[in-house]
């Protein structure tokens, strides 16, 4: 993975549930990795503005927020994440269903809409899965 200078290890997280927010958070502090619980009043922000790219790199999209109540993270610079995900579940967290990884194509992006696509991804999943 290409390093950004000065760019964190980060972690955003949509929606998540108390109980599962503090175990994520605690196992965030263990990785290194800088948990960011976005609040819906910054839903209308880009994803790459929410983990702290600069604006200008970002992109410039504004407006009113759109609301959405599904659990989703989304992961920026980290490094290890295969090794997040495995002690993630070594510890028993509950699953978040929306998971994505920050990219230069979906880091303009509002919230809302990559959790609108990483549904419908899922959606077509379970169809090929005959679910």
């Amino acid at each position: 993975m290409v390093r950004i200078s000065g760019m964190e290890e980060k972690l955003l997280l949509f929606n998540v549930r108390e109980e599962k927010l503090k175990s994520i958070i605690a196992l965030c502090r263990i990785r290194g990795v800088i948990p960011v619980v976005i609040t819906s009043d910054e839903s209308n922000r880009e994803l790459g503005e929410l983990a702290g790219f600069h604006k200008e790199i970002a992109g410039a999209q504004a407006g009113a927020p759109a609301a959405f109540t599904d659990e989703m993270m989304v992961f920026s610079m980290v490094e290890d994440l295969d090794g997040f995900l495995e002690d993630y579940r070594r510890m028993g967290i509950p699953p978040v269903p929306l998971k994505a990884v920050l990219t230069p194509y979906n880091m303009k992006w509002t919230p809302a809409q990559l959790c609108t696509e990483l549904v419908r991804e899922r959606e077509a999943f379970r169809k090929m899965n005959g679910e």
